[in-house]
């Protein structure tokens, strides 16, 4: 980025929050100041169109409806005599919740990278 900005004469830019450190050392380097805009994009991120606006209630409806079939989950196993819980024949881990959620949140063309689902002690 930095080489193009410095092909095309360009010797000033203004970033928003969003610009990497690493960048903006980059264009410092070789001689492009910077200036900084706390208010760039905000609005546009404010902003949601009756489109969006439908798709985040979307998301959270799934999100919620995910979150309520991985409690009924939970809240349907069995306790075994070690203390385990019991999902019919197998043991009901961590593991296999955050499958469960995975699963049900992919079926309805959502990812869910890294997700957290953790038992108590």
């Amino acid at each position: 980025m930095a080489e193009l900005l410095r092909a095309r004469g360009i010797t000033r830019v203004v970033v928003d929050r969003s610009l990497p450190m690493s960048f903006a050392h980059e264009l410092g380097l070789i001689g492009i100041e910077l200036s900084y805009d706390a208010e760039m994009g905000v609005a546009e991120r404010r902003a949601k169109s009756p489109a969006e606006l439908d798709a985040l209630r979307t998301a959270q409806a799934d999100t919620e409806a995910a979150m309520e079939m991985a409690c009924r989950l939970v809240a349907g196993a069995k306790a075994a005599a070690d203390g385990s819980l019991r999902a019919g024949d197998e043991t009901l881990t961590s593991e296999r919740v955050r499958h469960a959620i995975d699963t049900f949140l992919l079926e309805r063309n959502y990812s869910n990278p890294a997700s957290i689902v953790a038992c108590g002690p």
